[in-house]
């Protein structure tokens, strides 16, 4: 993956509201003194768009603010939106049993599973034991010739095992998108799925789900930091040019925590069936192919850029605006639950979901644990999630900020996407400073 940033491949572009410079100074600084490849920043703030940039710190004069990437986890909440339009439209309620609109689901103790179950990945699905779908089990097409349907169907229960917690909240890596574009399409009047809900209702350019052909060419591949360059990294001091900010023992652990995940992701089905997902190494290649970007899985493959999803972060961030009302909102928001702990890739952490499916982030004032802080970190106050190896797209509400970063590089160090959070806490000082005048 490279070695360093040389000043003249290194350039920046698009608009930033002076108000906003320390914004543009710290992007700046990452692609100078960090390891990135091409990166992009769009911020809204009460509405108004403050921040659309673009950075390239190898020389992509072909890179700009309009190509699309995997934004990965982000779609997470891309998917509880749709779930959230339909609510608006008073087909559901969110303590509704999926059983009610899919008979099918309550197969094998699944009876009593909830929508919110699912958008607060409580639904004991967390992964799939026997058979999982393929890529092309999860097109459009087949989705709705129940390909995926099917196998959710004979699905049973499958619970986290934690010491000294009876937790159910198990991260639903890619299946939570899948149960809920079964439970979406059934529910829509017009048997849709999330892509089309988003190409016909959302309606956000920049966002796509479920690509078609003559869509490909706006992607850009996405990278992976090799675990040569984070070996190399551990034995590299700062006077060197060391190009990542963690120490050699936080190396260690993020290394020791992806090994980990791996062997959890090759020990059972987890989400979809593929022959290359078995090292962080080979996935860049997979979440770039056809096949990937073809697929509907919300949970992991949105192809959107950082223009597209600020856009739809502010949206939110005004209570939603003129996608859905106020109350409907409230509703999406309400009730963010802190499970005791929750399984995730291998590793265990609090979150905070709403009823409607958006993490909030906060730290708690007097049992704040450490993946507490490392969590909530830079971004108290926004809603909303955040994707592997970088991306970040969330929204808060009181200082009415929609924020996106979206890197290609993805960083197999970060857990918690320390390099967006850094940027989410700049972004909300500058807003301060403007209150402050006022």
């Amino acid at each position: 993956m490279g070695t360093g940033s040389s000043s003249e491949k290194i350039k920046i572009d698009g608009i930033c509201e002076k108000q906003y410079e320390p914004v543009k100074e710290h992007l700046l600084e990452m692609l100078t003194k960090g390891k990135e490849e091409n990166v992009q920043l769009c911020v809204y703030v009460d509405g108004n768009c403050v921040v659309d940039l673009y950075g390239t710190a190898v020389g992509d004069n072909n890179y700009n603010h309009d190509k699309l990437q995997n934004i990965f986890s982000s779609g997470k909440s891309f998917e509880a939106i749709a779930v959230a339009t339909l609510f608006d439209k008073g087909l559901f309620n969110y303590e509704d049993t999926i059983a009610k609109y899919w008979p099918e689901f309550g197969q094998n103790g699944k009876e009593n599973v909830k929508i919110c179950d699912v958008l607060r990945h409580e639904s004991g699905l967390a992964y799939f034991q026997d058979k999982a779908p393929t890529l092309d089990d999860c097109t459009t097409a087949n989705i709705k010739l129940n390909k995926v349907g099917e196998i959710i169907e004979k699905e049973e229960l499958h619970w986290p095992e934690y010491k000294n917690s009876d937790s159910k909240r198990e991260y639903h890596a890619m299946v939570r998108g899948l149960v809920l574009n079964e439970v979406i399409r059934r529910i829509d009047p017009q048997g849709r799925t999330i892509s089309e809900i988003f190409r016909h209702d959302v309606n956000i350019d920049g966002i796509l789900l479920g690509l078609h052909e003559d869509e490909m060419e706006k992607c850009v591949p996405i990278l992976a930091m090799s675990s040569g360059f984070m070996i190399k990294q551990m034995f590299t001091p700062s006077w060197a040019g060391r190009r990542i900010s963690q120490s050699t023992g936080e190396i260690i652990k993020m290394m020791t925590f992806w090994a980990k995940a791996m062997k959890s992701f090759e020990g059972h089905k987890n989400n979809v069936e593929t022959d290359t997902i078995k090292t962080l190494d080979g996935f860049p290649a997979l979440a770039s192919s056809a096949p990937w970007r073809k697929a509907e899985f919300s949970s992991a493959n949105f192809q959107a850029n950082a223009r597209g999803c600020a856009k739809l972060a502010s949206i939110m961030s005004l209570k939603g605006d003129s996608l859905m009302s106020e109350k409907t909102w409230d509703e999406m928001h309400s009730e963010p639950t802190t499970a005791e702990t929750m399984k995730l890739h291998g590793g265990d952490c609090r979150s905070n979901f709403t009823k409607g499916g958006v993490n909030l982030h906060f730290i708690p004032k007097d049992d704040a644990t450490d993946s507490d802080i490392a969590m909530n970190k830079d971004r108290e106050g926004y809603y909303g999630w955040m994707g592997y190896g970088g991306s970040v797209v969330q929204w808060h509400p009181e200082l009415k900020i929609g924020f996106a970063f979206i890197p290609t590089l993805m960083s197999g160090i970060e857990m918690v996407n320390e390099r967006g959070a850094v940027l989410q806490q700049i972004v909300k000082d500058c807003c301060s400073i403007s209150s402050n005048k006022e």
